[in-house]
């Protein structure tokens, strides 16, 4: 699941529980929920391939991705990206 389709599962949830009594808070957190679904899906950065373990130890960029996916399955984004 992309980040953007874990936020709406929450936030469908979340609204499911909510009423006019609702606590303060919860009503915060469906607006930064709401707000955050509006900003853009970010783009990777390179692209991994995972290995037993769980090390991803070759890299490739976006656009090689393009031309030869092959093994590279794992998106890897910036820090500040996520």
């Amino acid at each position: 699941m992309t980040k953007n389709e874990v936020i709406k599962l929450g936030l469908d949830a979340l609204e499911l529980l909510v009423y006019d009594g609702a606590p303060k808070r919860n009503k915060e957190a469906i607006s930064a929920m709401k707000a955050e679904l509006t900003k853009p899906e970010p783009e990777p950065v390179a692209w991994g391939t995972l290995y037993k373990g769980g090390f991803i130890l070759e890299v490739i960029t976006p656009e090689e991705h393009e031309t030869f996916a092959g093994e590279y399955t794992i998106p890897l984004y910036r820090k500040e990206d996520i």
